[in-house]
């Protein structure tokens, strides 16, 4: 009878090198796989104009507002830190105010001469966003999955395709290519996936790295947008709380400590916190309908559920849907947590509440289930904090994120190896076909966009070229009276831009006390024609100031703007 040799330690090192570097290899095949459908997901979704970077007209509305703060901002030799008066003259302003992010344009300021004048790159940046997104999805869903360590599956095919297919979920996010219509900050949604992996891989570090890792990432999205800055910190925060359990609550509050402070430095160094004081119509006016996970405004290929909206705008800026496929991942993740026990490796508990906490913040205090609505009241302080964040519906994204998350973890536990492959797989497929409704319509909206344009006469300037547009009264001071109504900002903004002059006359996402104490005081303003340009009034305006204005300036009725006056 002849007995079987036990292998040796270095025939045992050699197999498990072997299974490190197949697994290694499958992980960065899928990577590529998935850079390449993020590529292709982009294309579809925007269409051929937004990646032509000379082809600024189809910029209008939240977009040209970037684009157009971020180019005078860029080209202001004047400007210090992230201060300028291109847009706000004359009084400096916070560019981070325009919404677009600052972080970026203090790496790119100094090689500002190497971009052409008049470019954009819209295009090119929210393809980016798609493959960031992709990219630390698959990596979230890969630490989720190594949580419990399952040493069979090392080296094998299938847990791959459940991280590849789980990142595919991520990618076709509803709500993150809806973004693309209006908020290029907001459409850097890749920074909530990043905070989800950080935290996840960090769990376990101490020492110093934790702190670079966490507070670093919470301080960079802080260089974004405030929202997701928020998002950030709630993932980086409930994953540090969920290591309580390990002990030591001393280090855990430690670093709780740490990433408040990342975050409120983060945001006062990058400007954002200038706008505390700024009003915004208060909290939640486009919150999180009930029924929103399951509303794509009849845009979806799959379920093209139309929810009716209990306020103007919250089908837009409060828009949660998250697509066919990851809602059959929700029902499959329900059942199996029925049907087996998860062990605590798996933080279902600490996930649940995030989602509970990004949800509760979604919904705010204004209650909306379809086409009905009710408020329920808060402390004053808690009203007053909250206040800031008007569209609170976007606080849902980390929620739906983390879903897709748990959701493959559990449904992976549940149905080990190939089943969990096949399910998850199935459900990505679903999913991009739905969301593909969206997508083609979104590549429609972009092709028919316009931009407006400022007529003027040819010979408006024959004495000189012009130094300011300055409109009475401005955008921000009353959008509804202001001359050009809600999108005059576009026509003084491109003016602005094409002819390298300064404005009054802007559009922001706040608007500081000083700022509007300033410009709004038009009695005072009025008379202050300083500058050889172009000037705007609204007839009652020109009349209280005619023979002020008639000294200075030759006036015509404006030829777009009825009851406006221009004059040079």
């Amino acid at each position: 009878m002849t007995s079987q040799a036990t292998p040796g330690p270095s025939a045992r090192v050699s197999s498990l090198m072997s299974r490190v570097f197949r697994q290694t290899r499958l992980q960065t095949i899928g990577c590529g796989i998935l850079v390449l459908m993020a590529v292709i997901w982009a294309r579809m979704t925007l269409g051929p104009r937004p990646f032509d970077i000379f082809d600024t007209n189809w910029l209008w509305g939240d977009l040209a507002q970037v684009y157009i703060s971020w180019s005078l901002y860029m080209g202001d030799p004047s400007a210090w830190f992230l201060q300028t008066d291109q847009m706000s003259y004359p009084l400096p302003m916070s560019i981070s105010l325009f919404d677009p992010m600052p972080i970026l344009l203090l790496i790119l300021k100094p090689v500002a001469w190497l971009f052409p004048d008049g470019a954009q790159y819209f295009g090119y940046y929210f393809t980016l966003c798609l493959i960031l997104q992709a990219v630390f999805g698959y990596l979230g869903i890969s630490e989720i999955l190594n949580l419990w360590s399952d040493p069979d599956g090392r080296g094998k095919l299938w847990p791959v395709v459940v991280q590849f297919a789980g990142a595919i979920l991520i990618l076709t996010a509803h709500f993150t290519i809806s973004r693309f219509e209006g908020h290029t900050a907001l459409s850097s949604q890749w920074l909530l996936i990043l905070a989800i992996w950080i935290a996840l891989r960090t769990r376990s570090v101490n020492g110093p790295n934790w702190f670079l890792a966490n507070a670093g990432v919470l301080f960079f999205a802080t260089g974004f947008n405030p929202y997701l800055a928020v998002m950030t910190g709630i993932s980086l925060g409930a994953v540090a709380l969920w290591q309580i359990r390990m002990g030591n609550a001393l280090a855990i509050l430690i670093r709780i400590g740490a990433l408040l402070a990342a975050g409120v430095f983060g945001l006062w160094f990058f400007g954002f916190a200038s706008g505390a004081e700024a009003g915004t119509y208060g909290f939640g006016v486009y919150s999180m309908n009930l029924l929103g996970p399951l509303d794509s405004n009849g845009h979806g290929s799959l379920l093209g559920i139309d929810v009716l909206d209990a306020t103007t705008g919250q089908s837009f800026e409060g828009f949660t849907y998250v697509g066919l496929g990851v809602l059959l991942l929700i029902a499959f993740g329900g059942l199996s947590l029925y049907r087996s026990k998860i062990d605590d490796r798996l933080p279902l508990w600490m996930g649940a509440s995030i989602i509970a906490l990004a949800c509760f913040l979604a919904v705010s205090t204004r209650v909306t289930l379809s086409g009905f609505q009710f408020e329920y009241p808060m402390p004053a302080f808690y009203s007053e904090m909250m206040s800031r964040f008007r569209a609170s519906g976007r606080f849902f994204w980390v929620a739906g994120f983390w879903i897709v998350v748990l959701g493959v973890a559990v449904v992976a536990r549940r149905y080990p190896g190939r089943s969990a492959a096949w399910i998850v797989a199935g459900l990505a497929l679903v999913q991009w076909i739905d969301v593909a409704g969206f997508a083609t319509r979104m590549n429609s909206t972009i092709a028919t966009f316009q931009r407006l344009e400022l007529q003027l006469a040819p010979d408006a300037f024959a004495e000189g070229p012009p130094e300011v547009i300055r409109i009475f009264p401005p955008w921000q001071c009353d959008p509804f009276t202001s001359p050009g109504g809600l999108r005059n900002y576009e026509l003084t903004g491109y003016y602005a831009l094409e002819n390298k002059v300064v404005t009054n006359n802007f559009y922001a996402a706040r608007v500081t006390d000083e700022q509007r104490a300033y410009h709004c005081d038009l009695d005072a303003r009025v008379p202050e024609l300083d500058k050889p340009g172009v000037y705007v009034f609204s007839d009652a305006l020109y009349a209280a100031h005619r023979a002020r204005i008639d000294s200075v300036l030759t006036c015509a009725p404006h030829p777009q703007f009825p009851g406006a006056v221009l004059c040079t």
